[in-house]
């Protein structure tokens, strides 16, 4: 075990400087293939992927994605090893190349835009398909993993790579620096617009819905404008929904206070459930930004919904919570929440130094084993941090049963790549293991392979005390 131990420091792997892309030049653009059938031509000749980009106009995420994403210092190399067709049903020029997405005109889009409603994308009842919506698919068409809704260009970058890999397992395909798996990725499919029929509203829609959220006092048509408002990406939106969080606002909004006067307990528990269950939606369909609406829940009175907050700042993962995270730890005495915020530590702060230095302080403290569980679990999202990588490596010599697992868990929910070597050290070991840390590891690696993250739902929950569902995380397609 001793060698082991010394071996562990040394495995840093060889690509893990990253792959560094050649800038691109200020006017360079996406090269977008103009019709979906030549696109499978091209992708057939060259023997590489297809990336389709779903494109729609009046939404944040959608400009924001057309206008800075696909020609990103990071994507825009990587655009080059792959064939590209973006779709979109809007028509920005009526003659000459598309204003939006360059050279081609906009009437190729809108074709690719039907091809792919009729054969990739799943609409919901009303005809709408979710954008921005990233697909990678293979050279014959079938669909290797998808992600919806606004992404980091660090993000998408694991996406084209981890597509290529799975297309092309045998390829050499070097690492992107920092790059770390998207929260609503989908292996082998699309998201569903019918699986729950929430998607960005377009501006007039979203004007509308604050209106009628600003005059109704009826709980039910409330709660129902709400939930179809939560996927918009707008400041209005978020003043909103943050507004309608607050305890006082909420209850005189609909009639009643706490404590059983003026609609007495019922009204109290109702109010309640409806805050608990909007931001639990929150965690699951918002973009990233609604973290500002949700943070302030950390310093509910209520457990439950200080606890609901933890969990869905842990799927929104945004660093801007980190602050109000680690203020709340301070504070925080219920173990439920105390778990639930260290997680959301590891998702919001991959790229944060004070991060990291929390949570390798739990992850290294002997106090309180639940916690500490949880925090190594987290910390197996961190990417290219030596002292991170220290602690996990000499974890999975030195740990007991329950903590390698948390460690080997970690890294496979994050499919965190970079530090896929360390689970093949392990595995080498894999006689000295038990049964429970084996099957751990065998699953892990499933996961990095490509299989669902259902594969370690269960285990998740065991080994770290799981009471509320993650959904953005663990879907059948996830």
């Amino acid at each position: 075990m001793y060698k082991l131990l010394a071996c562990f420091p040394l495995l840093l792997p060889l690509h893990g400087a990253g792959f560094s892309p050649t800038p691109a030049s200020p006017d360079a653009d996406v090269a977008w293939t103009e019709s979906y059938e030549s696109a499978f031509a091209a992708a057939q000749a060259r023997d590489t992927i297809v990336f389709l980009a779903v494109n729609m106009d009046g939404e944040s995420a959608n400009d924001e994605a057309a206008k800075q994403l696909y020609t990103d210092k990071l994507i825009l190399p990587l655009t080059t090893e792959t064939v590209n067709i973006v779709a979109s049903r809007f028509e920005h020029s009526s003659s000459g190349p598309c204003p939006r997405f360059g050279s081609n005109p906009c009437s190729d889009h809108q074709k690719v835009d039907i091809k792919a409603r009729a054969q990739i994308l799943k609409p919901g009842s009303s005809g709408s398909v979710i954008a921005p919506h990233h697909v990678f698919l293979d050279k014959n068409g079938a669909v290797l993993l998808s992600v919806a809704y606004k992404v980091s260009a660090k993000e998408l970058a694991w996406c084209f790579r981890a597509a290529q890999k799975k297309a092309y397992p045998d390829g050499d395909f070097p690492a992107v620096k920092g790059a770390r798996a998207p929260s609503r990725l989908v292996m082998d499919g699309v998201a569903n617009m019918g699986d729950s029929g929430i998607r960005p509203l377009m501006e007039d829609e979203m004007e509308a819905t604050i209106k009628r959220i600003r005059s109704t006092q009826r709980l039910n048509q409330r709660l129902e404008d709400l939930y179809s408002l939560i996927a918009t990406d707008h400041p209005d939106a978020i003043e909103v929904v943050a507004r309608d969080l607050k305890q006082s606002d909420v209850a005189a909004a609909f009639g009643g206070r706490r404590g059983g006067q003026a609609g007495g307990e019922d009204a109290s528990n109702r109010l309640l459930i409806g805050r608990s269950n909007l931001i639990h939606r929150i965690g699951v369909f918002s973009p990233p930004s609604y973290w500002e609406a949700v943070v302030t829940q950390l310093e509910d009175s209520e457990g439950i919904i200080r606890q609901e907050a933890a969990v869905a700042l842990e799927q929104l993962a945004h660093e801007g919570a980190i602050k109000g995270l680690k203020d709340a730890l301070k504070k925080e005495e219920n173990p439920d929440v105390r778990r639930c915020i260290v997680r959301a530590l590891g998702t919001c702060g991959i790229e944060n130094a004070s991060a990291h230095k929390q949570l390798s302080t739990f992850a290294t403290s002997k106090k309180d084993e639940d916690l500490r569980r949880n925090a190594l679990f987290a910390l197996g999202g961190q990417v290219d941090q030596k002292s991170v990588t220290k602690i996990l490596a000499e974890i999975l010599v030195e740990g007991t049963p329950e903590q390698k697992q948390a460690v080997v868990l970690g890294i496979a929910f994050a499919r965190n790549d970079s530090l896929l070597f360390l689970l093949e050290t392990l595995e080498k070991d894999s006689e000295n293991l038990d049964s429970e840390t084996n099957a751990a590891l065998v699953a892990a690696k499933a996961v990095l392979g490509g299989e669902s993250l259902l594969t370690i739902r269960d285990k998740c929950r065991a080994l770290l005390g799981d009471q509320l569902e993650r959904e953005k995380y663990f879907s059948p397609s996830k």
